[in-house]
């Protein structure tokens, strides 16, 4: 750790350390830390289409799992069996209607998630590939010379997923 070696200089001297490593070292955090803010601007880059797909998905997919804690519970069905025993045929429908209308919902709400997470699926997929193709384009003549056309085409569906 770099730290660890900058208190050792200061600690016990230069001696005990190469000044050079270290400074290779810092150069060499410095070139990561930036290749990962490229990298995180490349994501949200490729993220920026889907948000709104997901500010769709991600509620209707709350609401399927609130929906499912209340009708998917064996008590809901009970309290048929209990509305029957007691002869309150009307309560027994009423709980049906509930229970029917209430895995409607839920089966409405999970449709719409699906839907709109695979829109942001596919939408991702698509500038993702598009990206790689982009890239693989700007290469120069030599490299499809040396690379046969099956490895490129490998190669941009491997990156792609």
């Amino acid at each position: 750790k770099i730290e660890f070696c900058e208190k050792v200089m200061k600690s016990l001297g230069k001696d005990y350390v190469d000044a050079a490593k270290l400074q290779e070292a810092r150069d060499v955090i410095r070139l990561m830390a930036t290749t990962q803010r490229k990298n995180l601007a490349s994501l949200l880059e490729l993220m920026y289409p889907i948000f709104p797909y997901l500010a769709i998905a991600i509620p209707a997919q709350m609401a399927v799992e609130g929906l499912q804690s209340i009708y998917y519970m064996v008590a809901r069905w009970s309290l048929i069996g209990e509305a029957a025993a007691r002869g309150e045929d009307d309560l027994v429908v009423w709980y049906l209607i509930d229970i029917s209308l209430g895995h409607l919902a839920v089966w409405f709400f999970e449709l719409i998630a699906a839907v709109y997470v695979t829109r942001a699926q596919t939408t991702f997929l698509k500038n993702l590939r598009s990206g790689v193709m982009k890239a693989l384009l700007q290469q120069d003549f030599e490299y499809f010379d040396k690379n046969p056309a099956g490895a490129l085409q490998e190669r941009l569906n491997r990156d792609a997923e």
